[in-house]
């Protein structure tokens, strides 16, 4: 678990109409997920104020395709990385030739490294209260990267950077790709935001300026001379599907998510919708919720409870919007409610949030026509299961 339960969240002796206790009390009706949810229960009934002390210090690998293993000179050998594994600062993470990873740091920076890629954590540190403790410090050592920017690169971005043997990379709230050969020429592109390229060996010296908004991709042989180069987004490109749907209405992004969601694999699916956040809108639209509840239609529960959580995680703030849209969309409520409280492990989130999430989606799923209505006891199942997927 990449960050520590909420505190005072699983404490919520409250939820919507009814008290946990009562729910307890008519336990002879109400079948409990387990005697371990129940223990627990009863336990934050009875210390309310406990608090569980889990590393917020760790990354996640939220998704995998084919083999991924991780290196760390503390520890002995290489290890398989399976969905949910934890990584901490100085792992080295490689794809093999059909693998793919995605990885969430603590801030909500999102790494996605392709097939046959090797990268280095070198350093991530998030206090959500001490921004003073900030940093991110990333090193390609081969392959391709994607990432977009989290927290830290919103409200720090001087505390991010991305290496390679022959520049620093630093951002300003964006998305980028980055591809560095075997032969070591590197490929550099700000889809959006801004940033720059300074000597690795003399961080003072600026060689490359990226400029605000979909900057032409650009080619290192040398730091005195990065040049432009022909790296076009491919046509079904997530990145690029989303900057187009910024300025469209929300019956027609619905269509247009809705013609592509065939032709998207998974992992493109979790990216456009990491890309909310990342792209200022003009039409006012809420461009992430729409495509949401596109995807939510035209996916099965299983697919779609895996871009809600991570989308959850990435935009914890969204929590409500996004499990409204999902049921909208047509995922069954408890599914919906389950995937976006397990998004939502965050020490961030208050008992008052968990709270609304859980309002919110009793009642979408009441207003929703071809959907049963969501119970509180269904709504505590829900958030005994986020627990339990959680904790594993």
């Amino acid at each position: 678990m990449r960050n520590g339960l909420i505190k005072q969240v699983w404490s919520f002796r409250q939820p919507i109409q009814k008290d946990l206790i009562g729910i307890i009390a008519m336990n002879t009706f109400y079948s409990f997920s387990s005697k371990s949810s129940l223990i627990f229960l009863i336990l934050v009934i009875l210390f309310p104020n406990m608090v569980f002390a889990i590393s917020t210090q760790t990354a996640k690998l939220v998704f995998k395709r084919g083999d991924v293993t991780a290196t760390n000179s503390s520890l002995p050998g290489p290890r398989k990385l399976s969905k949910g594994s934890l990584l901490e600062p100085g792992d080295l993470v490689k794809t093999g030739p059909k693998g793919l990873a995605q990885v969430l740091l603590p801030d909500a920076t999102l790494l996605i490294l392709k097939n046959s890629s090797e990268v280095k954590l070198e350093q991530f540190h998030f206090d959500s209260k001490d921004k003073t403790k900030d940093n991110i410090a990333v090193n390609l050592i081969k392959g391709t990267l994607r990432t977009f920017s989290g927290k830290i690169g919103k409200r720090s971005p001087k505390k991010v950077s991305y290496k390679t043997e022959m520049a620093t990379i630093g951002i300003r709230g964006t998305v980028v790709r980055f591809e560095l050969t075997d032969s070591g020429e590197l490929k550099i592109h700000f889809i959006t935001g801004e940033g720059s390229i300074t000597d690795p060996n003399n961080p003072d010296k600026v060689v490359y300026e990226f400029v605000s908004g979909n900057s032409d991709p650009i080619q290192v042989n040398s730091l005195s001379e990065p040049l432009p180069t022909s790296w076009p987004l491919p046509e079904n490109d997530p990145s690029k599907i989303f900057l187009d749907l910024l300025d469209k209405p929300s019956e027609e992004i619905t269509v247009i998510v809705e013609e592509a969601n065939a032709s998207l694999s998974e992992e493109d699916k979790i990216v456009l919708m990491a890309m909310d956040g990342q792209a200022e809108t003009q039409s006012g639209e809420d461009v992430g919720s729409t495509i949401m509840k596109a995807l939510a239609s035209q996916n099965d529960s299983e697919i779609t409870g895996t871009i809600l959580s991570i989308a959850t995680e990435i935009n914890t703030d969204k929590a409500e919007v996004l499990v409204q849209s999902s049921i909208e969309g047509g995922m069954p409520p408890k599914e919906a409610l389950t995937s976006v409280l397990s998004g939502m492990g965050s020490d961030d989130v208050s008992t008052e949030q968990i709270s609304e999430v859980i309002k919110v989606a009793i009642d979408t799923s009441n207003e929703v026509d071809s959907t049963e209505p969501l119970t509180t006891g269904q709504a505590y199942d829900a958030l005994i299961d986020s627990v339990n997927s959680t904790c594993q």
